[in-house]
C-alpha cells in the first residue's frame, strides 16, 4: 500500500505518542521554593533570574506543544488541536503538582501566536506574575490565556 504524502506513518505516530506520553508524565523537581521540570536547567539559569523567581520558573517550565506532535500534524498545525492538547496537559500537570504546592497556587499560561506552549510558575504573594494577565493586547483573540490553579 502506498503511503499518502501528508499522512503520518506508524513511526511518526509512535514518536508523537512517546513525546506526548513523556510530557504528560513529566517529573516535577522541588528546589527550595521552586517547582521545575528540569533541575539541571534550573542550576544553569538561576543566577540569571536572581530576583525574579516567577520569571525563572516561567522560562524553565514550558513545553511547545507543536514540537511534540510536529510529525503527525501538518505544519502549521491545527491551532485548536494544539490548544486542546495544551489544556489537557495543564490539567494533568496541575493535578500531579498539587501535593507539591503546600497551599500555594500555580499560574499556567497557554498560548502563542505562531505556536502553542504551556508554561507555569508558582504564584507568590507580593511578587508580580510572569506576565500581566490583564494585558488585553497579549491576550487578544484568545491566543494566550492565564489560569491560576
Amino acid at each position: 500500500m502506498k503511503h499518502k504524502k501528508n499522512c503520518p506513518t506508524t513511526r511518526d505516530l509512535a514518536i508523537a505518542f512517546r513525546r506526548l506520553g513523556d510530557a504528560f508524565a513529566t517529573e516535577f523537581c522541588v528546589i527550595g521554593e521552586h517547582i521545575v521540570i528540569d533541575s539541571l536547567a534550573f542550576r544553569q539559569h538561576q543566577t540569571s533570574f536572581k530576583d525574579d523567581p516567577a520569571g525563572l520558573e516561567a522560562f524553565l517550565n514550558h513545553v511547545h506543544i507543536e514540537e511534540l506532535v510536529s510529525q503527525t500534524l501538518p505544519l502549521p498545525a491545527n491551532y485548536a488541536a494544539l490548544v486542546e492538547i495544551a489544556e489537557r496537559l495543564m490539567r494533568v500537570w496541575s493535578d500531579r503538582m498539587a501535593p507539591l504546592l503546600k497551599q500555594r497556587q500555580v499560574l499556567f499560561y497557554i498560548g502563542g501566536v505562531d505556536t502553542v506552549s504551556v508554561r507555569f510558575h508558582i504564584e507568590r504573594d507580593g511578587e508580580p506574575a510572569w506576565m500581566d494577565i490583564s494585558d488585553t493586547q497579549f491576550l487578544r483573540s484568545g491566543e494566550n490565556t492565564g489560569l491560576a490553579i
